[in-house]
């Protein structure tokens, strides 16, 4: 599980399962039903959602590797439009990770069924725990590994 926290702010994503684990296709075998639970501002928000596939977790994990070692990169996108994360360096050893969410990662504050509003949360961090953000995804990949998808053959039987 990924943990964030920092003052009333955190952000705790796990994987809960494959969306279709015997799906033919291998992009759709691949997509994983995730679990978001937000609290921000006195507010909390559970999501859940497809919203990342397996290869998409170590993808994340480098990109958050990258930046740790000091290397500038341009926001990560992924094949959901609904998840965005992106990082911007401060002085010192300091980064403000941003993670912004809309569509079906959007926060549904305290239980309104009705309203869900993009939203950016932000957490200040440093290398080592960009580091330990990027094991917590390749943990979560090696629980959900890549799938290659079902043989045609065995698709016919």
């Amino acid at each position: 599980m990924l943990i964030l926290r920092q003052g009333g702010n955190s952000l705790l994503l796990d994987v809960l399962d494959y969306q279709e684990a015997e799906a033919a296709d291998t992009l759709a075998s691949n997509e994983l039903l995730v679990s978001i639970e937000l609290r921000s501002r006195g507010r909390s928000s559970l999501i859940t959602a497809v919203l990342l596939s397996t290869f998409e977790l170590s993808s994340i994990a480098d990109w958050l590797e990258v930046v740790a070692s000091g290397t500038g990169c341009d926001p990560i996108r992924l094949a959901t439009p609904d998840l965005h994360f992106d990082v911007v360096r401060q002085p010192g050893n300091l980064y403000h990770l941003s993670i912004y969410m809309e569509g079906n990662a959007a926060p549904q504050w305290n239980g309104d069924h009705f309203v869900a509003e993009p939203f950016t949360i932000r957490f200040e961090v440093d290398s080592i725990q960009l580091r330990n953000a990027a094991r917590e995804l390749r943990l979560l990949h090696f629980r959900f590994p890549t799938q290659a998808g079902r043989p045609l053959d065995r698709q016919l039987h």
